[in-house]
């Protein structure tokens, strides 16, 4: 296998050379520029720059600075455009074997109004907008400068202003980004090229809430992939661009500070960040740039759930009603603190020969602590009508919903959980890059990691009696109610004993090293310029989990632990206003104080030998389950991917063509425990060492194709192949049997990686003031998406046989998916003044789906965590030293798993308004405003339709207040 995979590679090599080696031998000379802007003496990335007797062009970098090769000795004329600035042409000599050099300052149109200065939004607005129009692939770009002018603090949420984008979030933070209908494990992110690799056990992905905007220079969302990056990206690539002191050619410092709050916990936390850039040394050819943020948020969530929804079929009063009814209803309140600190880096140098070296790096640090209090009713209604009350009412609804019943046997449990996660990733990279007149050779070596502890405690106590009689009421599909009608309160403390113990600690590892090399040759073909890139990349990447759920299930001889018991802490109240009011939580008990007395009595487990190396303490341990689960969740997992690329730019008149491949090659190791089920789950036998290996390769051709109609106007086409390999968890072959509900959960080590062929068509018109309108359609053909199947399987837990649900991953079908993006935004400065500050900006992405799940034949489904719908609109004003964004956010619903046909678990619709008011004083200074969720929109999920709710989130809304200082 590997020696195939050699031999491949070296054919790809000698392809390459093959294809380099025409280049035409003849004597030619280079002009090597630099544009930047006349007033602040800043490097205009993006720009565009044309020789007029030949055709040529280039595109400046981030640095302002660009090269255009295989000129004839002469005079020739450089035509320079950037949008929003007067464009400019000069002359310049070209000699045979030599480099010209020239350094071209624009100055702003809007820079000459007295009454007006670009800065912040505007800036970068048209910083990304000539970086968009000049790219030869479909993709959206954000820079520093307009994230800054948003209200948001880290990458998530600037990221879903991007149109076709929008994000998953938890507490009210967005945390993970689904593109263009693609869930967050179907895209790629990477910081200058290095994998930004993820801590959740069941996602690919990384959470990008621990990322702050100040740590970034911008953000690139590539839409459809060239082959010199990576395959596993069918929405997109998510390129995140660090900081880099050359991007500005000068010494750039900046420093904020802001108070926070949040109205639902009623609680302040703070924010604050610094950046130092520089050039050094005598010819400013060493370059400096750190980065350094720290958070912290104090917040509240509080929520009510319905969960378990089972089919129903009762006999009331001689009719026979079938519906669903939910077995659990839930209300948690969870009171959260976060921490954020981020500190990145970059030393560079800069050689007169074309070299140029580097190192970078980041650290980040998340660590969450909560104190989570939740109160479970049971209703104790079964699927045949059982415990439900015949003789009073029972509603059910057209939607097939018992809205109104009474369950004769209801129960409660208290269930306490204090949690604390501590989140790292980091990573370093050092390269060398080297830029002769029509070659450039660079070298990456990069190691990145990530890993994540959780370590949590939780208490549940059971009602002493279930001979409880409620009555439930979910008429308002949002909030249900439960009103006790007989038997011990459900508030009273004392009728709760003690019924679990569960103490967790989960510790997730994953780290990655990158060799990467890339090579470029330009040279003349049919008197066109032609660059032919060719690459190769290996990544050698380890998961692991080490998972110990200890349990105890009762207390040493028979004890007591009531919930009203001292040794608890004593009971607490929480606050009255619970979900703005609507419920009464009842007690609770000191969360920290009851940890504290749980560790002080919890027996020893020995993780080495599979048992507890005591049991003295006061809660009798569950050998077989703690056993169970603490083996068959750990696992190993090797990934290396072996990748090469093709690439050719060819620009020919007003047309540019980007043609290639991408081979990628994925060999697979896990190591993980197999369970032996004729064995009891105590006996340490059970588990059984199991190593599996896997591989397989892909090759993705694709072909990209951009037409400058006019100087505004441009036409854009792409085919594309992209893939998304399994997520590592999903893959492990050794399953989970809770016995307590029937449930086991296994892993599939046959799962195959999505594959997704790609169209893409835009048109994009660029307005002279810093604007645009564009339209684009896309259209995804997938080859097996992954969804969560349920089955129902017999199996002898130890007790003899039982029907029980088979939980795993599987792949779909067939997939089809397509969509229309829309956008436009603009600076209204033909208004009159002060009106002429006003910015416009807007776009909506409708996208239409199907899957076919073998699983579930005859019924129809929308590709998995995929919106039909997503848009943004804001309205921005600039003028005086006076800034402001006031910004609206929206996404339809859209089904976020399968479970049964009425039970597949679907995410609301969600909106967001959100507002950013900032003024600028003595030069330096700026005062800053921001809100965040000024709707008090909550989080809404359902099982099947609207009246099965399943969740109903609030986090509040959120305000700071601060000032920054620029040099």
């Amino acid at each position: 296998m590997r020696v195939a995979r050699l031999r491949r590679f070296v054919g790809f090599l000698f392809a390459w050379s093959a294809l380099v080696s025409v280049a035409l031998a003849q004597a030619t000379g280079s002009i090597r520029g630099r544009v930047m802007d006349a007033g602040r003496n800043a490097p205009l990335a993006g720009a565009e720059i044309t020789v007029s007797e030949t055709g040529l062009r280039a595109v400046a970098g981030r640095d302002g600075t660009y090269q255009i090769n295989g000129l004839a000795a002469g005079t020739y004329t450089l035509a320079v455009s950037y949008l929003g600035y007067e464009g400019v042409s000069e002359r310049i000599e070209v000699a045979a074997d030599r480099v010209a050099t020239a350094e071209t300052r624009l100055g702003s149109e809007v820079v000459v109004l007295t009454e007006f200065k670009v800065e912040g939004a505007r800036e970068g607005q048209a910083r990304a907008l000539n970086q968009q129009k000049a790219a030869g692939n479909v993709k959206n770009i954000i820079a520093a400068d307009a994230m800054g002018n948003f209200p948001d603090k880290n990458v998530a949420e600037s990221l879903q202003r991007v149109p076709g984008i929008h994000t998953e979030g938890q507490r009210g933070e967005a945390r993970f980004i689904t593109v263009r209908g693609a869930a967050p494990s179907l895209n790629s992110i990477t910081m200058d090229g290095v994998s930004i690799l993820g801590t959740e056990a069941d996602f690919r992905t990384v959470s990008l809430d621990v990322f702050p905007s100040a740590q970034l220079s911008g953000i690139e969302v590539v839409k459809a992939l060239t082959p010199d990056l990576d395959a596993d990206s069918i929405g997109g690539a998510i390129l995140l661009k660090g900081r880099s002191a050359f991007d500005a050619g000068r010494r750039v410092a900046t420093a904020n500070f802001s108070t926070t709050y949040n109205d639902l916990s009623e609680k302040t936390g703070y924010r604050g960040a610094f950046t130092y850039g520089d050039l050094l040394g005598s010819d400013k050819d060493w370059g400096v740039q750190i980065s350094y943020s720290k958070e912290r948020v104090n917040g509240l969530e509080q929520n009510i759930e319905t969960n378990d929804w089972t089919p129903i079929t009762a006999l009331v009063n001689g009719q026979t009603l079938t519906g669903f009814l939910p077995v659990t209803l839930l209300q948690t309140h969870v009171t959260v603190r976060k921490d954020r600190e981020s500190l990145s880096g970059v030393l560079e140098k800069k050689f007169n020969s074309g070299l140029r070296l580097w190192v970078r790096g980041f650290s980040n640090q998340f660590e969450e602590f909560n104190l989570r209090h939740g109160l479970r009713y049971a209703t104790g209604v079964t699927a045949t009508g059982g415990n439900l009350d015949t003789t009073q009412p029972v509603v059910v609804n057209r939607e097939g919903t018992f809205t109104n019943y009474t369950a004769t046997r209801a129960t409660a449990r208290r269930q306490i959980q204090p949690r604390a996660i501590d989140d790292t990733s980091a990573a370093v990279s050092a390269g060398a890059a080297l830029q002769r007149q029509d070659w450039s050779l660079e070298v990456t070596a990069a190691y990145s990691r990530a890993d994540s502890e959780l370590k949590t405690e939780q208490g549940q106590w059971v009602s002493k009696s279930n001979l409880n009689t409620s009555r439930i009421d979910q008429t308002d599909p949002d909030f249900w109610r439960l009103t006790q009608l007989t038997g011990t309160s459900l508030f009273d403390p004392s009728g709760l004993r003690f019924n679990q113990l569960l103490v967790r600690r989960d510790y997730l590892f994953n780290d990655e090293t990158i060799l990467k090399v890339d090579g470029t040759r330009e040279f003349q073909l049919a008197r066109q310029p032609i660059k032919v890139a060719a690459g190769t990349k290996f990544r050698w990447n380890t998961k692991s989990r080490n998972n110990d759920p200890i349990r105890y299930d009762s207390l040493v001889g028979g004890a007591a632990l009531d919930f009203s018991d001292p040794r608890l802490g004593g009971n607490t109240i929480i606050d009255q206003s619970y979900l703005r009011g609507r419920y009464d939580f009842g007690p609770s008990v000191n969360a920290v104080s009851m940890r504290d007395f749980f560790i002080a009595n919890d027996a020893t487990w020995n993780t080495d030998i599979g048992n507890f190396a005591d049991t003295n303490g006061l809660f009798v341990p569950n050998l077989g389950n703690t056993l169970n689960n603490a083996l068959v969740n750990d696992y190993k997992i090797k990934e290396d991917i072996t990748a090469g690329y093709l690439r050719a730019d060819y620009t020919v008149g007003k047309w540019n063509l980007i043609a290639g491949a991408r081979w990628e090659q994925t060999d697979l190791d896990f190591t993980v425990i197999r369970v032996n089920a004729n064995l009891p789950n105590t006996n340490r036998a059970r588990y059984v060492p199991l190593l599996r290996s896997s591989s397989y390769d892909d090759i993705l051709p694709s072909f990209h194709i951009k037409y400058d109609y006019s100087k505004n106007l441009v036409f854009r086409g792409a085919w594309s192949n992209t893939l998304a390999r399994p997520i590592a968890g999903d893959m492990v072959p050794a399953f989970n049997v809770d016995s307590a509900n029937a449930v086991i959960t296994g892993g599939n080590p046959n799962l195959q990686a999505v594959t997704s062929g790609n169209i893409d068509l835009s048109a994009e018109y660029y307005l002279a003031r810093v604007g645009i309108v564009s339209l684009g359609y896309f259209y995804k053909d997938l080859d097996g998406p992954i969804y969560t199947a349920n089955s129902s399987i017999d199996f002898d837990d130890g007790t003899g046989s039982k029907r029980y649900t088979y939980v795993t991953k599987l792949n779909a079908g067939k997939a089809r998916l397509s969509g229309v993006e829309l956008s436009y935004q603009q600076q209204l400065r033909f208004l009159p003044s002060p009106f002429d500050g006003l910015g416009v900006y807007g776009n909506l992405t409708w996208v239409d789906s199907d899957v076919d799940v073998p699983q579930r034949p005859g019924e129809s489904f929308t590709l998995f965590k995929q919106a039909k719908s997503v848009g943004n609109v804001a309205l921005s004003y600039q003028k005086y030293g006076w800034s402001g964004r006031l910004s609206y956010s929206m996404r339809s619903q859209y089904l976020s798993e399968l479970v049964a046909a009425g039970r597949d678990v679907f995410y609301d619709d969600d909106t967001r308004l959100d507002l950013q008011v900032g003024y600028r004083f003595r030069e330096h200074w700026t005062v800053q405003f921001t809100a965040n969720n000024l709707e008090d929109s909550p989080e809404l999920q359902y099982h099947g339709v609207r009246s099965r709710q399943l969740f109903y989130g609030m986090t509040g809304r959120s305000y700071s207040l601060g000032l920054s200082w620029e040099l």
